[in-house]
């Protein structure tokens, strides 16, 4: 057989190999989009394949924080306390709402029960001083106080909000966030300790400390 007889055969072979491989590539496509996510990743790993999708998904949490919120307006009223307008609190309440799993209606009926929307609230309960010693004088000052819009006792939720200092609180967006956290472990709690018809009045005792409270704010959102 002739060099140039090859090189003829050759040539005509090629469009089916270019057929053949873009098949394959089809495939290959196919099983990436049908496939779970946790599979979608083992399969370009093992093909050498990059997945654009895969390394720029992000978690819920990041999801939160590419969201654009209004600012949050707070200005004195005619008794000279300092007052946040709901409605420019709505959107950060659905926000950690929605992160926690949780009822905004109840967040924001939460906070109008506790501060009036006055993120500078502060409670005093001189009776817990005694269960704060261990920490710093700084902390000392307010860690038996509950502080902004949802009244949090920041000597019991320093850790588990993450939080510095007790003035921390009285930014209302951290102060939303803790009470969102606060709120999605008193539920945990009640889950497991109640039956489901009860959940909503256990959790909200657990927030607060009574029943009567609990009802009050149930039926706030009625």
């Amino acid at each position: 057989m002739t060099g140039a007889y090859k090189r003829g055969m050759k040539s005509k072979d090629l469009p089916k190999r270019k057929l053949r491989m873009k098949y394959r590539i089809l495939s290959i496509l196919f099983l990436l989009t049908s496939c779970t996510a946790t599979s979608r990743e083992s399969l370009t790993s093992a093909l050498g394949i990059t997945s654009t999708a895969t390394h720029n998904a992000l978690t819920p949490a990041e999801e939160q924080k590419t969201v654009s919120l209004p600012e949050i307006n707070c200005a004195n009223n005619e008794r000279g306390i300092i007052v946040c307008e709901f409605d420019s609190l709505r959107p950060h309440i659905e926000s950690v709402a929605k992160t926690h799993g949780l009822n905004p209606q109840i967040i924001e009926a939460i906070v109008r029960k506790e501060s009036g929307g006055n993120p500078k609230a502060i409670r005093r309960h001189g009776f817990l001083k005694s269960k704060f010693k261990h920490l710093n004088a700084n902390d000392r000052k307010l860690a038996d106080a509950s502080l902004g819009l949802g009244q949090i006792l920041y000597g019991f939720h320093k850790t588990n909000c993450e939080l510095t200092k007790p003035e921390d609180l009285f930014d209302p967006k951290t102060n939303l966030t803790c009470l969102a956290k606060v709120l999605s472990d008193c539920y945990a709690r009640a889950k497991r300790t109640t039956n489901a018809t009860n959940t909503d009045r256990s959790a909200l005792k657990c927030y607060n400390g009574s029943y009567a409270y609990a009802d009050s704010i149930l039926q706030a959102i009625r």
